[in-house]
C-alpha cells in the first residue's frame, strides 16, 4: 500500500488518510476520491493531501478484518459486519469463553497491522456480549500476511469459542456444630442456589449433618446414591488439611481427593475430589458471600463441560487476587484516604429502576400513583431537591415506559440487558457508566419515594473520606436503611457482587469506615414491594 502526501490534482483513485472539511461538509478519512472530488479539492485551494492507495497485493481493512474474524470464530460466536477496519465478535449464548491464547498471541505477532483483543479466557459471558475485537490498523494489509494469520487461526480448534452452560444435577451437604450459627446454613444454601441458577442448574437436594467424619461419610454415601453430577460440601469449619474431617468423610465414602487448596483469594481452601462420575467439591466459607471467589472459577468451567484437574487449579493464580478479604489480622494494604483538604466532591445518585416488580403482581410498582406523581417520579423529584451532582437511572424491564415517565427530568439513562439476573447486574451496569471524576455514589432504590432531599443531604454532609467516613448509612430507630452513600474506593468490590442482592454486605467488611446517619422518620426503611405495602404507604403522600 502506498501512503504519502500527493498533489491534490493527482488524487483520483486515492483514499483520504485524514478527514477534511470541504464545502462546509466533512469528507471522512478512507473516502475514495473520484475525478469530480479532485476538481472540488483543487477549486477549494487544496494544494496537497495525505492519501493512501491499495496495490494489487493488498486487501482492504474491512475485508481483512472479516476474513480473520471468520477464521478465529468457533461455536457460540457471532460475527458482526466490519467497519473502518474493525470486526467484532459477540457471544450468542450464556456460557464460558474458551480461548486458544497461544494462537491469538501468534496472530498478534505476525504483523503490527493485525490486532486481536479479547476478554480474559474463561470469562463468563452472556448473549450479545462483546468478546473479541479485531482491528486492522492501516487501510490495507498484504495478502501474504493475511493468509499467514488465517492459516494460524485455522490450525486445530478455532481460537475463540463460547461453551454454553449445561444443566447439572447438584447436591449440597452442610455441616454444623453446637456453636454454629444456624442462619449461616440458610445463607450458604441460598447463595449456592443462586450461583447454580445463574449457570442454568439447580441444587436438587440438600442435607445437614454434624461436623464429624462419620456423619459426613454417611451423608456422602446417601447423596452419591442419587448420582448427582456435582456434590458440594460446605462445612461449619473450613477445611484446613487433607486429613481434616470433610476430606476424610469423602475418602471413607469411597471418593478420592485430587487437589486441596487453590491460588485464588478469596477461595484458597477449596477441595477437589471425585467419586466415579460425580465431581465433589469441598467449599471455602467465602461461598456464603455473593462476592466472586475461587469456587466460581471451578463451577463455571464444570457447567460449561470443561474438565478441572489439579493442574487447572494451579494455573488459576494469575489474576487470582479477587478482593481484599475482610477481617484479616493484618491487611495486605491499608485503605488509603485522600490527604488533601476537603474539596467539593462529585456525588452521583444511581437509581435502580430495572426490576420486574414481580411481588407487586401485574402492575409495575414504579408507575403506581402517589398523589399526582408516580413512585419513580417522586424518587427523582426528591433527588432533584438535594445537593446531588447527577442522577443516573438504570432501566431494564419496561425501559421505554420508565424513560417516558421521566421525560424532561435532568437524568441520564443506562440500560441493563441482564436485569432478569438480579439487582447486582444493575449495580454493575451503573457503576461502569459513571463519569470518571465521580467521588462517590448514592445507591437509591426506585421504590422508596419518601426519602426526601433533606435526608439525602444529611448523607452527603456526613460523607468525608479524609476523616474515614467513606460509607454513609441512614438509620431509623437502630435499623439500617437506604439509600447508602459509597466512596469510589468500594466500586470494584461492588461490581463483583453477584445475584439478586445489593452491596450492603460490604459494610460489614469495612465497619471502621462506615458512619450511621440517624434520620427522624421511617422513610429510609419503607419500600413498595407488594400491594399491601402500597396501600400502607399511599396515605403518606404529601
Amino acid at each position: 500500500m502506498k501512503f504519502e502526501r500527493i498533489p491534490a490534482e493527482q488524487g483520483e483513485g486515492w483514499m483520504l488518510a485524514h478527514s477534511l472539511k470541504v464545502l462546509g461538509r466533512k469528507w471522512k478519512k478512507g473516502k475514495l476520491l473520484n475525478r469530480q472530488d479532485v476538481q472540488i479539492l483543487v477549486h477549494e485551494g487544496f494544494e496537497s493531501i495525505v492519501a493512501a492507495k491499495l496495490e494489487e497485493t493488498d486487501v482492504d481493512e474491512d475485508a481483512a478484518a472479516e476474513a480473520l474474524a471468520r477464521a478465529i470464530a468457533g461455536d457460540g460466536v457471532e460475527i458482526r459486519r466490519p467497519a473502518t477496519g474493525r470486526c467484532n465478535l459477540y457471544a450468542t449464548t450464556k456460557g464460558l469463553l474458551k480461548l486458544r491464547t497461544d494462537q491469538i498471541h501468534k496472530i498478534n505477532s505476525v504483523d503490527e497491522a493485525f490486532t486481536v483483543a479479547s476478554l480474559p479466557p474463561y470469562s463468563s459471558v452472556y448473549p450479545g456480549q462483546l468478546i473479541v475485537s479485531i482491528k486492522i490498523i492501516p487501510f490495507a494489509v498484504s495478502r501474504e500476511s493475511l493468509n499467514q494469520c488465517v492459516s494460524m487461526a485455522m490450525f486445530g480448534m478455532p481460537p475463540v469459542n463460547v461453551l454454553a452452560y449445561k444443566s447439572m444435577s447438584i447436591g449440597l451437604i452442610q455441616t454444623q456444630t453446637p456453636w454454629f450459627n444456624p442462619t449461616l446454613l440458610k445463607k450458604g444454601s441460598s447463595m449456592l442456589q443462586e450461583r447454580a441458577r445463574v449457570l442454568g442448574s439447580e441444587i436438587e437436594f440438600e442435607e445437614i449433618c454434624a461436623h464429624h467424619e462419620k456423619d459426613i461419610t454417611a451423608a456422602v454415601v446417601r447423596s452419591l446414591k442419587k448420582k448427582p453430577d456435582l456434590l458440594l460440601l460446605l462445612g461449619a469449619s473450613a477445611i484446613q488439611d487433607r486429613e481434616d474431617v470433610i476430606p476424610k468423610g469423602i475418602v471413607n465414602a469411597g471418593g478420592r481427593v485430587e487437589h486441596f487448596g487453590m491460588p485464588v483469594d478469596p477461595g484458597n481452601l477449596l477441595l477437589l475430589a471425585r467419586y466415579e462420575n460425580t465431581r465433589i467439591l469441598g467449599l471455602p466459607g467465602c461461598v456464603r458471600s455473593p462476592k466472586r471467589n475461587g469456587f466460581d472459577f471451578v463451577i463455571e468451567r464444570l457447567a460449561a463441560g470443561v474438565e478441572v484437574a489439579s493442574a487447572d487449579i494451579q494455573s488459576m493464580g494469575t489474576f487470582g487476587i479477587l478482593t481484599e478479604p475482610p477481617r484479616r489480622p493484618v491487611r495486605r494494604t491499608p485503605v488509603k484516604t485522600d490527604s488533601r483538604a476537603t474539596a467539593r466532591r462529585q456525588i452521583y445518585a444511581i437509581v435502580l429502576a430495572a426490576g420486574q416488580s414481580l411481588r407487586m403482581g401485574s402492575e409495575n410498582k414504579l408507575f403506581l400513583k402517589l398523589g399526582k406523581r408516580s413512585v419513580i417520579q417522586k424518587v427523582i423529584a426528591n433527588l432533584e431537591q438535594s445537593n446531588i451532582d447527577g442522577i443516573l437511572v438504570v432501566t431494564g424491564h419496561e425501559r421505554d415506559k420508565v424513560r417516558k415517565e421521566l421525560q424532561g427530568r435532568a437524568v441520564q439513562f443506562v440500560n441493563n440487558p441482564e436485569y432478569k439476573r438480579g439487582l447486582s447486574t444493575s449495580l454493575r451496569t451503573a457503576l461502569a457508566a459513571l463519569p470518571k471524576d465521580v467521588s462517590g455514589v448514592l445507591v437509591c432504590l426506585g421504590d422508596m419515594p419518601f426519602v426526601d432531599g433533606k435526608q439525602i443531604n444529611k448523607l452527603i454532609n456526613a460523607y468525608d473520606p479524609v476523616r474515614e467516613r467513606s460509607i454513609c448509612v441512614p438509620t431509623y430507630q437502630g435499623k439500617f436503611g437506604n439509600p447508602v452513600l459509597w466512596d469510589k474506593r468500594y466500586f470494584q468490590e461492588m461490581m463483583e457482587v453477584q445475584g439478586d442482592v445489593g452491596a450492603k454486605h460490604i459494610i460489614g467488611d469495612y465497619q471502621q469506615y462506615a458512619v450511621e446517619v440517624e434520620v427522624d422518620d421511617a422513610s429510609v426503611i419503607q419500600d413498595i414491594d407488594t400491594p399491601f405495602a402500597y396501600a400502607d404507604l399511599v396515605t403518606n403522600d404529601a
